[in-house]
């Protein structure tokens, strides 16, 4: 295979022999592949495990938005009666839809969109 290089390239790889950090152009340009496939590597690897810590992430935020749509049971009053039974007030069922909009604008936000 035959490759053409800029000046500068050509300039660069003359230093480098010049300097005898190297032997030969083959030398130079065996290094500078290996290294750009080590470069490639790491770059994959790194996205692989950004996206397990985006799915964490994602995962935590969906179990914590469920948790305020749904609270637990044992918050409810005592007696096993819903705040909602005949003759008692309180908010009506779904009102704290807008807890979960607020957490998602919020979410939104801090990721800076």
């Amino acid at each position: 295979m035959e490759i053409e290089l800029k000046p500068e390239h050509q300039q660069f790889i003359q230093a480098q022999i010049a300097a005898g950090k190297f032997a030969s152009s083959d030398e130079v340009v065996d290094v500078a592949l290996r290294l750009l496939e080590k470069l490639g590597n790491e770059y994959s690897q790194w996205i692989e495990e950004t996206r397990a810590k985006v799915d964490v992430a994602r995962a935590e935020l969906d179990r914590d938005l469920r948790q305020q749509r749904h609270p637990r049971r044992d918050r409810r009053p005592a007696g096993g009666q819903h705040r909602h039974a005949r003759g008692q007030s309180g908010p009506r069922p779904g009102a704290g839809r807008g807890l979960v909009r607020d957490a998602r604008a919020d979410a939104a936000r801090r990721r800076g969109g």
